[in-house]
């Protein structure tokens, strides 16, 4: 998982939904889903391959890496009739630069120290879910693993030997409860439990709407569509990862639209993230900033047993 820095531990995860539902906020995804095959009652076995490339890594609010962020994943989900839909899934995170963080410092018996953080990280995350249609909702529970394949180690420098400090923030593991609607706005609400290491929760309360001809017209072009979309993120017991434990900490307000491009599906966005955590010391944990990514995914169905 992503050190953001020596003291700062990160909040994880969000997750999309239900199949057919797209995700409110795209790096706030960490269990993609199906997109537009649900509908396909021949096939029970639904498959999504997602590459997509970001400006920079915000996760709930806080700026995890601040330069070109490449975030591929796949889920595949299976239906089970009337009893809802079970899938797995594996998100991951590649920076596509190499940064170094050098901090310099002074230790409790004064002695000073210097040494650098690696700015360079691969986050992956696997995850399982299971979606259960309920009239015009969908109710959703599952589970996600943050784990960082490099350990995300700090070495520091003191009295000139080079010391190895551990992780700066460990793996961690939350579960999640959360039902969407199908109406208008399509709002969802979804609740987090960190039980490994943060024993905190969060909060994500979205909305979105996809727009098309029926609703734009033609003036665009013929086919064209937009889906502007909002989510708020809510924390308890967060006093690990924010300088303020509970609460507010952001709101992301974006809009997508989605292309195809043969049997690829192409979606470019465009989002703002605003961050609402307490100042201390001139330090917000939160920021205000402008995400700006494109992804092309593959969609396949398939009719097992």
């Amino acid at each position: 998982m992503k050190k953001l820095l020596t003291t700062l531990s990160i909040a994880v995860g969000v997750h999309a939904l239900s199949l057919g539902v797209q995700p409110v906020s795209a790096q706030e995804d960490k269990t993609p889903s199906a997109f537009n095959v649900a509908d396909e009652e021949q096939d029970n076995l639904w498959v999504t391959l997602s590459l997509p490339f970001y400006n920079k890594y915000y996760y709930r609010g806080i700026e995890l890496y601040s330069d070109t962020s490449f975030q591929p994943s796949v889920s595949v989900n299976y239906g089970l009739g009337d009893y809802g839909t079970i899938g797995a899934s594996v998100w991951a995170h590649i920076p596509m630069a190499d940064d170094q963080v050098r901090i310099n410092g002074f230790d409790s018996m004064g002695n000073a120290f210097s040494g650098e953080i690696a700015n360079k990280f691969v986050e992956v995350d696997p995850a399982i879910n299971y979606d259960l249609p309920v009239g015009i909702a969908t109710l959703s529970v599952g589970h996600i693993w943050y784990t960082d394949p490099s350990e995300g180690s700090t070495e520091i420098i003191q009295g000139g030997q080079r010391i190895d400090v551990g992780p700066a923030a460990p793996d961690t593991s939350e579960y999640y409860g959360g039902i969407a609607l199908d109406t208008i706005a399509q709002p969802s609400l979804t609740v987090y439990h960190d039980y490994r290491e943060f024993d905190s929760q969060y909060y994500a309360l979205g909305f979105s709407q996809f727009l098309d001809e029926e609703q734009l017209g033609t003036v665009l072009g013929e086919g064209f569509n937009i889906t502007p979309y909002a989510l708020l993120g809510f924390v308890t017991n967060g006093e690990k990862i924010y300088n303020k434990k509970s609460g507010l900490k952001h709101i992301n307000v974006g809009v997508s639209s989605t292309l195809s491009l043969g049997i690829i599906r192409v979606t470019p966005r465009v989002q703002y993230n605003f961050g609402f955590d307490d100042d201390i010391n001139d330090i917000e944990r939160t920021d205000n900033d402008f995400i700006f990514g494109v992804d092309f995914a593959y969609d396949g169905s398939y009719a097992l047993f």
